[in-house]
């Protein structure tokens, strides 16, 4: 009579398999100009020979050529982009009031960046085929325009759009000195919209605050109080003063 093999022998080894490898990397690849930018699609990556950059890799390199991209975890990927297109767009800008006139010619359609810190923020882009307005703020905005040719983008014209003059900022009202017996209080009133006001002792920043009562050391002879008015936006208005004169 045949013998059985006991089960341990068949079944009970207790090899585990491999965890399975992630696949290869999946990336979008910009080229602008000079520049190529490498965004990852599903995971963290490694770009050999990029410098990374908040999310995203960027290596300034005009010639067509391949590199290789590393998924954490997973497999290796390579990627090959074309020679840059060193032509620039060209534009027309015209200034009308608190509005910018842009009209580029030179492509069929056009990538429009704003650039912050002297950088292409490169997901913020967006497409035009026609001349469009640009609105003028409070703030100077940068820009860069690209030419767009198949899927590459051409080297960027860059240009800058002066703001606006500040609003004015009306002041604070009622500005007066309330001496207690250890402390002395200023105290205003105020009906616009503000972010925080600022309080000055002879010119000197003594802090800030969101209320309208600010507590302050018992003053001397001819020390001066002002207190200034930050708007939302950041702006401060001229302030207004007292002068201590008992």
């Amino acid at each position: 009579m045949r013998k059985l093999l006991p089960l341990t022998l068949l079944f009970g080894c207790g090899i585990k398999a491999n965890p399975e490898t992630l696949p290869k990397p999946e990336v979008q690849i910009w080229r602008i100009g000079e520049y190529v930018y490498v965004f990852s699609l599903s995971g963290n990556i490694e770009v050999r020979g990029f410098q990374k950059e908040e999310n995203y890799w960027y290596l300034k390199k005009g010639d067509a050529f391949c590199f290789d991209v590393l998924r954490e975890g997973g497999k290796k990927g390579r990627f090959c982009v074309q020679e840059a297109i060193r032509e620039k767009p060209s534009v027309r800008l015209i200034e009308e009031g608190n509005r910018l006139g842009l009209s580029p010619y030179g492509f069929q359609s056009y990538m429009l960046y704003p650039v912050e810190d002297g950088k292409i923020k490169v997901q913020k882009g967006r497409v035009i085929k026609e001349p469009i307005e640009l609105p003028r703020d409070y703030f100077r905005r940068c820009y860069a325009l690209a030419g767009v040719k198949g899927n590459l983008q051409s080297e960027p014209v860059n240009f800058c759009l002066e703001p606006k003059p500040p609003p004015s900022i009306p002041e604070v009202q009622r500005l007066e000195l309330r001496l207690g017996e250890r402390k002395a209080y200023l105290l205003w009133s105020y009906v616009e919209e503000y972010r925080e006001f600022l309080v000055f002792k002879n010119g000197k920043l003594l802090g800030s605050t969101l209320g309208f009562v600010y507590e302050v050391d018992p003053p001397s002879r001819g020390d001066t109080f002002t207190v200034k008015v930050v708007h939302p936006l950041g702006f401060q208005s001229s302030g207004v003063s007292l002068i201590y004169s008992p």
